[in-house]
């Protein structure tokens, strides 16, 4: 079975949070064995990715 990690905004709003991040994914793979990573836009920024892929549907 596989665990699945979703991660977005300040999770990976910087360098510092994304290598916390991907200490947080290697030791669930560890645990887990598979792992599927989701991960959404980086936070605070002015322009919203979410926001231009909605304005385009």
């Amino acid at each position: 079975m596989a665990l699945v990690m979703k991660f977005g905004g300040t999770s990976v709003g910087g360098a510092k949070a994304m290598r916390e991040t991907a200490d947080l994914i290697l030791r669930a793979q560890a645990r887990w064995g598979q792992v599927v990573v989701v991960a959404s836009g980086m936070g605070s920024k002015p322009v919203k990715v979410t926001d231009l892929l909605l304005q385009g549907a």
